[in-house]
C-alpha cells in the first residue's frame, strides 16, 4: 500500500507540473500575440502623430501667409481711406463732373477686371 501511495504521490504531482507547464504556455503565447498586436498600434498611432503634426505645420504656414496677406491689404486699406480723406469727391464732382466720371468710371473697370482676375469668373454691371 505505501507503494501505490509513493505512485499516486508522484502522479499527483507530476500531473500538477504538467497542468502548471501547459498553462504557462498558454499564458505566454497570449502575451506574445497581445504584446505584436501593440505593436502594431503603436506604429499606427505614431504614423497618426506624425501625419497630425505635418498637417499642423501646413495649416500654421498656410494661416502665416494669410495673415500676411490681411496685413498688406489692411495697409492698401488704410491708404485709400487717408486718400478719400484728403479729397471731397462730391464737391469736385458737382465741379468737375466730366472729369470726375471718367476717372470713377476707369478705377471700377479696373476694380471689376481685378475681381475677375481673382475669381476667374466674369463680373457683370448692370
Amino acid at each position: 500500500m505505501p507503494v501505490l501511495l509513493v505512485i499516486l504521490l508522484a502522479s499527483s504531482i507530476f500531473g500538477g507540473g504538467y497542468f502548471y507547464y501547459t498553462d504557462t504556455q498558454a499564458r505566454i503565447e497570449q502575451l506574445r500575440e497581445n504584446n505584436a498586436q501593440l505593436k502594431i498600434a503603436v506604429e499606427d498611432n505614431q504614423r497618426t502623430i506624425e501625419a497630425l503634426n505635418a498637417t499642423a505645420q501646413l495649416n500654421q504656414r498656410l494661416s502665416d501667409e494669410l495673415q500676411e496677406r490681411l496685413n498688406k491689404s489692411e495697409e492698401g486699406r488704410n491708404r485709400l481711406i487717408n486718400l478719400f480723406g484728403k479729397h471731397d469727391l462730391t464737391r469736385l464732382a458737382m465741379k468737375k463732373p466730366g472729369l470726375i466720371e471718367t476717372r470713377v468710371n476707369n478705377g471700377t473697370k479696373r476694380a471689376f477686371d481685378d475681381i475677375e482676375s481673382v475669381s476667374g469668373s466674369e463680373v457683370k454691371v448692370q
